[in-house]
């Protein structure tokens, strides 16, 4: 679906770690919480919407022709993406014709698309054919932008001729969405930084998972196993390192099969050596729900839902991260860092973490501490100016990991 990942956008996503407990995430009512519910595996789980333009052409295509499409957006810097989608909402290619370009162009995305075949033969001869409908889908990958579709598409004209194929009777018709030149539309996709910016610390597995229909308010899936859910078409992504190398790139089918008892996409990845995932790395995730049926009867058949829409959606995550930080409290004076250490999925007792805090001259030791039984740990530091603090721990240099370390945690004075 996607080209590439724009160079451009990805200048404007934050470097960081992101800790979080049960904390609204963005400004567009996205949810989220991170915990260790085995050791050594964060879990989060992210519950948001996007907002997403459904357009369909004005009138069939009846004649063979160039069909043009275009989004501009601002600011420039967005990330967005287009799409042609036929009547029943997949998207064109294959037997309907190649695509032209997916164009990543400043404030610009275009789609340029041959109609080199007409279907639905509707009416008798001599009359032209019904023709064939199409839609365009404008999504946001990240965060908020303002956006315009136009373009143009090929008409029979009756007066010179009813011919789909002939190379004078027909002309190009100009579409826009909103009509009015001077709107815009808001679209927004998942945030460039938290929550969806995550650090795997240790080496080890990780998932994503992405699931809808979703109540996000009410923090609940409404898809019911039991009838017939509503097809949608979905996709997640996963970009690691300095220069977001692709990690995951994948698009569910129009109806993705039920993943015992629950609906949606499921995609696993490696962090280590020789992974694209690195430990201390930070990636981003990237999900997008972007086209849903508007007859959960007619399912597949039935063609996608149009206009300015919001669609709530869960995505879980988990990730190796053996030496966690999960909570800074204050004790009078001074900080208490807590949390958690694990090695080969269990909780190590008896391990030495040491408290770092960020200087000048670099990471300095500040405080060591033994583990409990149970791998809990906590240390005091007294604080008096906003300072970043880290852990560190003895890995296991069999798995290239001989140092383990926490995300850095900011404190505040």
């Amino acid at each position: 679906m996607r080209d590439k990942l724009r160079a451009t956008v990805l200048a404007f996503l934050s470097v960081m770690a992101v800790l979080a407990v049960s904390t609204p995430a963005t400004a567009h009512g996205a949810y989220f919480s991170s915990r260790q519910l085995t050791p050594g595996i964060t879990t989060r789980v992210v519950w948001d919407t996007a907002r997403v333009a459904c357009y369909r052409l004005p009138d069939a295509v009846d004649h063979l022709g160039p069909l043009h499409v275009e989004l501009a957006f601002k600011p420039a810097s967005a990330d967005m993406d287009l799409y042609l989608l036929d009547a029943q909402g997949r998207q064109v290619g294959g037997l309907l014709g190649e695509q032209g370009t997916l164009g990543s162009l400043l404030g610009r995305e275009v789609v340029d698309f041959r109609v080199d075949q007409i279907g639905d033969p509707g009416t008798p001869d001599p009359l032209p054919l019904a023709g064939d409908t199409y839609y365009v889908l404008a999504v946001a990958f990240t965060d908020t932008a303002k956006v315009r579709i136009t373009g143009y598409y090929p008409q029979i004209d009756l007066g010179a001729g009813g011919a789909v194929d002939g190379a004078d009777n027909y002309s190009l018709k100009p579409f826009s969405f909103p009509r009015d030149p001077s709107s815009w539309l808001t679209l927004t996709g998942p945030s460039s930084g938290a929550p969806y910016l995550f650090r795997p610390t240790s080496v080890g597995q990780g998932t994503c998972r992405l699931e809808w229909p979703a109540d996000v308010e009410a923090r609940q899936i409404v898809y019911d196993p039991y009838g017939s859910p509503q097809p949608a078409r979905m996709g997640q992504y996963l970009y690691a390192g300095p220069s977001w190398i692709p990690v995951v790139e994948n698009e569910g089918a129009w109806a993705p099969p039920a993943q015992d008892g629950w609906w949606g996409l499921l995609d696993g990845f490696a962090v280590g050596p020789g992974a694209l995932a690195q430990p201390q790395v930070d990636v981003h995730y990237v999900p997008n729900l972007y086209a849903v049926a508007s007859d959960p009867v007619l399912g597949a058949a039935a063609p996608p839902q149009t206009g300015l829409l919001t669609r709530g959606f869960k995505a879980t995550l988990t990730y190796p991260e053996n030496l966690r930080i999960f909570s800074v409290t204050r004790s009078g004076d001074e900080r208490v860092v807590s949390g958690t250490f694990a090695l080969g999925g269990s909780y190590v007792g008896g391990a030495r973490v040491t408290l770092q805090r960020k200087t000048n001259a670099g990471w300095v030791s500040v405080k060591s501490v033994l583990t409990g039984p149970t791998g809990t740990w906590a240390a005091k530091i007294r604080v008096t100016t906003t300072t970043k603090v880290r852990a560190r721990a003895p890995g296991d240099p069999s798995t290239g990991l001989p140092l383990e370390y926490s995300v850095v945690r900011t404190i505040r004075g």
